[in-house]
């Protein structure tokens, strides 16, 4: 996991910017707060490719559109008592290609859905307000004991 987020365009264009009024890579790194690594990074590929911004990274393309995602959900809310496999096919007659019932269910469960006896989507906050009541009793149960 990197200890940092991916620098935006814009902070690239300030860290080129400040190169550009000749400030020193280390005071750009105290102004900025970014690791002195990193605008060196930034500049010497400025320098060498004439580039700010980041090149795509290699890897599969996504199946499916945020706009499937959409449709899908649409599905489920419509009938929620249909199975995976129901729900596959229904999917599969509006788009071009056809997709695995992995795949359906992998992006419902992104989607933040589950399937109990019915698919519903998962509101978090009740459940860590459930979790910490219920970690809550026990801790008293154990401390009274």
């Amino acid at each position: 996991m990197p200890k940092r987020k991916e620098l935006t365009d814009f902070e690239r264009g300030e860290i080129v910017g400040l190169h550009k009024a000749k400030i020193p890579q280390r005071k750009i790194a105290e102004i900025l707060n970014h690791p002195k690594s990193t605008v060196g990074d930034v500049i010497k590929k400025y320098n060498e490719q004439g580039l700010t911004s980041t090149i795509p990274r290699s890897g599969r393309p996504k199946i499916l559109t945020d706009r499937d995602k959409r449709q899908l959900v649409k599905i489920i809310k419509a009938n929620r008592n249909l199975t995976l496999v129901e729900i596959t096919e229904k999917f599969n007659e509006t788009l071009n290609f056809s997709i695995s019932s992995r795949t359906v269910q992998r992006v419902l469960h992104e989607e933040g859905y589950t399937l109990q006896t019915e698919w519903y989507k998962i509101d978090k906050s009740k459940l860590i307000q459930l979790v910490k009541s219920m970690r809550y009793r026990v801790a008293e149960a154990i401390r009274n004991k």
